[in-house]
């Protein structure tokens, strides 16, 4: 007794002419009419087997996986935040700058410099004021806020956390 294929038409046509997917779909359909109780196993490992093929065909990565983003999107989102560095930055702005989603965008931000995006932005938040404290003689509160802290004790706390100074003290080693 022989399998009636021609419901398996379109996988000779020119629709499906992969031979992994033609091979596995027409073994799903010989196994689908298998009495043998191993048979539902047997199509579940064919039916990932043609899930990863057409991802593969797609060129499609699995989701979860984070990609690393090119140097030229890593500098614009640098520029982006270097530009609106006392702004309250979120990673839905960072993200569309990107062009990408905010949770793409922050895995493969991650993903390729090291840093989560929160990370970099206080790093940078950091970096600014030191800068600004050793080259300017504005109060610190001041200086917090063209930084993007909330205020003088925001920038304190996080310049001891990182630091392991205050700020005016920082001030005072670099003069």
């Amino acid at each position: 007794m022989g399998l009636d294929l021609s419901v398996f038409n379109p996988l000779h046509g020119p629709v499906f002419q992969d031979e992994i997917i033609q091979t596995a779909a027409l073994r799903m359909w010989a196994e689908s009419v298998q009495p043998d109780p191993t048979s539902n196993l047997m199509i579940n490992g064919l039916c990932q087997t043609v899930v990863a093929q057409l991802l593969r065909r797609a060129n499609t990565k699995v989701p979860g996986w984070a990609e690393q983003l090119s140097p030229a999107v890593v500098k614009r989102v640098r520029d982006f935040v270097a530009a609106n560095c006392s702004a309250d930055l979120r990673i839905a702005d960072l993200a569309r700058v990107a062009g990408c989603s905010p949770f793409h965008f922050a895995r493969s931000f991650k993903q390729t410099t090291g840093q989560s995006p929160y990370q970099y932005i206080l790093a940078y938040r950091i970096a600014r004021a030191c800068e600004l404290l050793v080259a300017d003689h504005r109060l610190v509160a001041e200086i917090a806020l063209e930084c993007g802290f909330h205020d003088q004790p925001h920038l304190t706390r996080m310049f001891k956390k990182h630091l392991g100074i205050t700020p005016g003290k920082y001030r005072q080693e670099h003069h």
